[in-house]
């Protein structure tokens, strides 16, 4: 079940994933929701009668045990029925789930419906890496380099996250960060100061004690 439906049943990284909550082989349930603010990585499996797909789960229990829980979580989601579900559930974990996606409609979803994959997302639950099965470098050597590399939560920004400026990154390309970047730079930024009321009248202030920003407005043509 999911609470966003989607028509093109394909990831943008960059973009929030669809929430979706899924039945647990050791009972309960997976909600994504609830797993934000840790990396996570959703490995479709497609059916577990497939040899390759529990290949692919011995590689991904290997790769688990060199996390916390605090720091990511897997789901390795199957299609159809856990021939051996007990065996599922013995090498499960605080950071492995399987969860079960009987008829593969979350699969469709997160573009696995013709290409078993891993989504990674980051602790915003916006997808950060696509990894289908048919990569060249190989797809469990893949996943594992980009999981080996992922930094700590705090980190998962790029820059430090402090109060009281909101950060939300992984939001714009490439190609408009530089863009911004030169436009700011060409431009020469100045002061932008603080809103101070005098004598009844509110006044524009610099004091770097206070505050030190540097801004250029961007100013939008009338249509």
């Amino acid at each position: 079940m999911s609470n966003t439906n989607t028509n093109s049943h394909r990831i943008v990284l960059g973009d929030p994933v669809p929430w979706f909550s899924l039945p647990v082989v050791t009972g309960g349930s997976f909600d994504l929701q609830a797993s934000a603010g840790r990396w996570v990585a959703l490995s479709f499996l497609g059916s577990l009668a497939d040899p390759r797909a529990m290949a692919e789960v011995a590689e991904l229990a290997r790769l688990s045990a060199s996390f916390s829980e605090d720091h990511l979580v897997i789901g390795c989601v199957f299609t159809g029925q856990a021939a051996d579900a007990p065996s599922l559930a013995a090498i499960s974990s605080p950071t492995l789930s399987f969860l079960a996606d009987p008829d593969g409609a979350v699969s469709r979803q997160f573009g696995a419906g013709q290409m078993p994959r891993t989504i990674i997302l980051d602790p915003m639950l916006r997808a950060v890496a696509d990894i289908a099965w048919d990569i060249p470098q190989g797809h469990a050597t893949m996943v594992g380099n980009v999981l080996q590399g992922l930094p700590a939560v705090d980190d998962s920004a790029g820059v430090p996250m402090f109060a009281p400026a909101l950060m939300v990154p992984r939001v714009f390309s490439f190609g408009i960060c530089d863009f911004l970047t030169q436009f700011y730079e060409t431009q020469g930024a100045v002061d932008s100061g603080f809103q101070f009321d005098v004598d009844g009248k509110t006044v524009t202030l610099s004091d770097w004690r206070l505050k030190r920003r540097s801004d250029v407005a961007v100013g939008v043509p009338e249509v």
